[in-house]
């Protein structure tokens, strides 16, 4: 079968690789769609951590069971389902204190390799984290429970209440999804964005969109005030995941108020910190990492049952013009791209 290997940063081959097999408890998925991600993104730029190079990658997929392994049940041949990239082992500390996002087994259990024709899922990820698509629901909006779900989380450890004002820093897929649920849950939501083409995307989504200035700060309405003063919002998310967006956030948000870090830096970067401002004034600081069942369970409800349709921000491809999306998603002309394995 096909699939596409991450051989180095900024490279992709599309290669003949052994079909994969079902094993104890397990599928196999035929793969009608996956899903790029900024994870994806970030190690085609310049490599993961988490994902090994020359390797596999990819890891959100919808596809039809193909083949079931041995003891497995409750899954018919054909129909089709959702599957996560990773499942907790249940057993150790942070998996008994409910935190099983941060499971200690969690490096040792993603399941990757998407970007294929067919892909293997294990049984413990066939149990937890694999979910049929009901009928109604169009395959490609599918695509992003994974995502959904990492909001869902994110947003839990926020704690918005009903008319807080939170400012987005990043119209980018995930942004677009924290504005989304943030609205869901009473808030108001201001977004902001370098490009004019992704203020005008969220604007047609109902939001208000702002400039960001050179220094990477918000440009505020005026009913905000000053920056970082007692009208300022209340909480700030930022999505765009730059050193100077994470400053600015810490800059932009009023006294007691939040700021929730979802878009990572790499490891090599050190952050400098206005101490005083968060000391003195109260700004709590909020990280977030991948979800839980629980998340995942609300974000399956808000995207099958819900009248969110993010699909309309996918763009399509194959296998074999992964490279070519990816050079596009770098150049910020794509969001988010679904991904066929073709012929």
């Amino acid at each position: 079968m096909k699939a596409a290997l991450l051989v180095e940063p900024g490279r992709i081959e599309v290669r003949e690789v052994p079909d994969p097999v079902a094993g104890p408890g397990g599928l196999v998925l035929e793969v009608e769609w996956a899903g790029t991600t900024g994870t994806d993104l970030k190690a085609f730029r310049r490599g993961h951590p988490k994902i090994p190079m020359p390797g596999r990658f990819g890891h959100e997929v919808v596809g039809r069971v193909g083949a079931l392994g041995e003891g497995a049940s409750g899954w018919t041949p054909g129909e089709r389902v959702i599957a996560l990239h990773s499942s907790p082992c249940g057993r150790c500390p942070p998996c008994r204190r409910g935190q099983t996002n941060l499971c200690d087994d969690f490096e040792k259990r993603l399941n990757l390799g998407a970007f294929a024709s067919r892909l293997a899922v294990p049984a413990d990820i066939a149990r937890v984290y694999t979910f049929r698509v009901p009928a109604h629901v169009p395959p490609r909006r599918a695509l992003f429970l994974q995502s959904l779900s990492c909001v869902v989380h994110s947003l839990s450890r926020l704690r918005l209440e009903k008319g807080e004002r939170v400012l987005v820093q990043g119209i980018g897929c995930l942004g677009l999804l924290h504005a989304l649920v943030a609205r869901l849950q009473g808030a108001q939501v201001l977004l902001a964005a370098r490009r004019p083409e992704r203020r005008a995307l969220a604007e047609k989504l109902g939001f208000e969109a702002v400039e960001v200035d050179d220094g990477g700060l918000a440009r505020l309405p005026g009913r905000f005030g000053a920056r970082g003063g007692s009208e300022a919002p209340d909480a700030v998310i930022d999505a765009a995941g730059t050193l100077p967006s994470w400053q600015a956030a810490v800059a932009t948000v009023r006294p007691g108020g939040r700021v929730l870090f979802f878009g990572g830096l790499p490891a090599s970067v050190s952050v400098p910190l206005d101490h005083p401002r968060v000391h003195y004034q109260e700004i709590d600081l909020i990280n977030t990492f991948h979800y839980t069942p629980k998340d995942v369970s609300a974000a399956t409800k808000i995207l099958f049952e819900g009248n969110l349709e993010p699909e309309r921000w996918l763009s399509d491809t194959d296998l074999g013009q992964l490279a070519g999306a990816f050079a596009e998603l770098e150049a910020g002309r794509a969001l988010k791209y679904a991904v066929s394995p073709g012929t």
